[in-house]
């Protein structure tokens, strides 16, 4: 019924909703109610006088007039409001659709190796403001590796995590003090009893700014080891992901023994230094 009362400012524009309008209604008695809505002032201008339609003849007195005016009023009251209402329901609705939406934050990159890849990814799944974590390959120079390739120290490649974050809800440089509590960086190629250059410690940076971001973060944590850090600051040139058994490992198979005896620990001891967060 509405569609049919609505008459738009600019009827020939292919628009779904104008951004101003008119709804008229014949409510008897030889007049029409006008209302008017601008939908960039978020307001409606409410009825204008009533006007005579060319449909019927006014009455001539303006005695008689008034009283006819007062009974269709009376009459009409009901649906006079329901269209005012209906009419600023929409003008707010095109204010609305008028405002820009946010775009999201764009999401960066980060690619650390400290160990075996199931350990790392398993600390980051955790950090709040860490979207994505996969494991893989890089900073060496054979193409798309396998893990029993990379396992043999001829590729040149680490075991590495390449993962994606909201800059937004945490910084680049917040996730590398993780990545200094995560591991031992003073240990070369090795941690723990996994050894091997595929176990270094290195970050691979992807631009100047996280370049310069991993030295000066290096050079302060330099402070909280007795040993001197030997972690590898390197550009990223290629990741290559690790085979699908690999990925979301921990989560998968908390029950395996590697898991139990080596990331479940690593995991609560992270959570009581405060690191991460408890987990619910």
């Amino acid at each position: 019924m509405f569609r049919e009362c609505f008459t738009f400012s600019k009827p020939n524009e292919q628009r779904s909703i104008p951004d101003s309008f008119s709804i008229r209604y014949h409510i008897g008695g030889g007049y029409d109610l006008v209302i008017y809505c601008d939908a960039l002032h978020l307001r409606g201008s409410g009825p204008s006088l009533l006007k005579p339609s060319n449909r019927r003849t006014c009455p001539k007195s303006v005695k008689s007039l008034c009283f006819h005016l007062a009974d269709v009023l009376v009459a009409r009251l009901p649906r006079i409001a329901g269209l005012l209402l209906c009419s600023l329901f929409l003008a707010s609705v095109m204010n609305a659709q008028t405002e820009p939406a946010k775009d999201p934050a764009k999401l960066q990159i980060a690619t650390f190796g400290g160990g075996c890849f199931w350990c790392a990814e398993a600390v980051f799944q955790r950090i709040p403001g860490v979207k994505s974590v996969v494991s893989g390959f890089a900073g060496g120079t054979t193409a798309n590796p396998t893990y029993e390739q990379v396992c043999t120290g001829d590729t040149g490649h680490a075991e590495v995590i390449q993962l994606k974050f909201d800059p937004s809800v945490i910084s680049y440089e917040k996730l590398l003090e993780i990545f200094w509590e995560a591991h031992d960086p003073t240990t070369l190629n090795r941690q723990g009893n996994d050894t091997g250059t595929q176990y270094r410690s290195i970050i691979l940076y992807s631009d100047a700014s996280q370049k310069a971001a991993a030295e000066k973060s290096k050079a302060a944590a330099a402070g909280h080891f007795s040993s001197p850090i030997v972690t590898q600051i390197v550009p990223l040139t290629k990741f290559y992901p690790a085979e699908a058994h690999h990925q979301n490992y921990y989560n998968l198979h908390s029950n395996q023994g590697y898991c139990q005896f080596v990331i479940g620990p690593k995991l609560h001891k992270l959570i009581a230094k405060g690191v991460i967060p408890q987990e619910r």
